[in-house]
């Protein structure tokens, strides 16, 4: 899949802030896949890694919302 397409697909989802995991579902990749695509959006400054296995879409994160993120036990 195509970094643009999936940059599209994710963008549809309407949340802030995802998986890598999810994504890679949602895509229909392996995990390794999903990160490997999340990476290149990341380098290309469309999303932003916040934690391990963990990213946002930089113009709808939101600095407020990111503790509950941060901190939940079951991410990561």
């Amino acid at each position: 899949m195509k970094t643009i397409a999936a940059f599209k697909l994710i963008q549809l989802l309407g949340i802030p802030v995802f998986l890598t995991s999810d994504i890679a579902v949602i895509l229909g990749v392996s995990n390794q896949t999903g990160y490997k695509i999340l990476k290149e959006l990341a380098n290309e400054k469309l999303i932003v890694h916040l934690h391990r296995g963990l990213c946002g879409l930089i113009d709808q994160v939101d600095p407020l919302m990111l503790p509950e993120y941060l901190t939940d036990p079951h991410i990561a």
